[in-house]
């Protein structure tokens, strides 16, 4: 069985707690062959896909 988790990067929003929460189990997670991936801001799509938060 293949895992894959998307996660948002610090980048993409304004607040630290939400990425430095789950940093105690990204080592473990990558050990136990999860693939882990961190979305990040791209200012080349940005106006294709640009939708602020609510």
């Amino acid at each position: 069985m293949k895992v894959r988790i998307l996660t948002n990067s610090l980048a993409t929003h304004d607040v630290p707690a939400v990425n430095s929460h789950y940093k105690p189990w990204r080592d473990d997670l990558i050990l136990a062959g999860a693939e882990l991936h961190e979305l990040k801001p791209d200012a080349a799509i940005h106006s294709l896909v640009g939708i602020p938060p609510v």
